[in-house]
């Protein structure tokens, strides 16, 4: 399957799944492209983001297994790429640990907060008005991570 085979397949699933309910059949198109994710070739920063979008889907549906695995991927990919994008790496980090909250992983997911506001924050002006609510948004997880530490 190609990069951009990948991309519309993922663009018929979310339409299937949102507009008309079929969550079979976006499902089984969702299998098809995680299942060849690792095949796909193109340029990194595209890989990544079909990556996030896959993750996005997977979680609509529900699959968390998969989504881990898919945004760990996102990240790598990345956190490799030059020139750096502050402002999108921060903001994987910042869905990943929304995710691992979610999972009572509290630990991990206070440590990604805190990472991607800081990858965010190279990426914008000093003052930034998103900045300071992704700040109030990413507090309850920074929060939980700061009560409920690992043992």
């Amino acid at each position: 399957m190609s990069l951009a085979d990948a991309n519309q397949q993922l663009g018929v699933a979310r339409y299937r799944l949102r507009a008309k309910g079929d969550r079979d059949h976006a499902l089984a198109t969702a299998n098809r492209v995680y299942e060849s994710v690792d095949r796909i070739d193109g340029p990194a920063v595209e890989l990544a983001d079909l990556c996030e979008r896959l993750y996005g889907l997977m979680q609509d549906l529900g699959d968390d297994a998969r989504c881990e695995r898919l945004v760990q991927k996102a990240l790598a990919l990345e956190v490799a790429l030059e020139p750096a994008r502050p402002v999108v790496l921060g903001t994987r980090q910042l869905f990943y640990a929304t995710f691992l909250h979610r999972l009572h992983r509290y630990g991990e997911a206070g440590r990604l907060a805190t990472e991607g506001l800081a990858s965010y924050a190279r990426g914008v002006p000093a003052g930034d008005r998103e900045l300071a609510y992704l700040c109030s948004l990413m507090e309850p997880i920074q929060r939980d991570a700061r009560e409920h530490p690992p043992s």
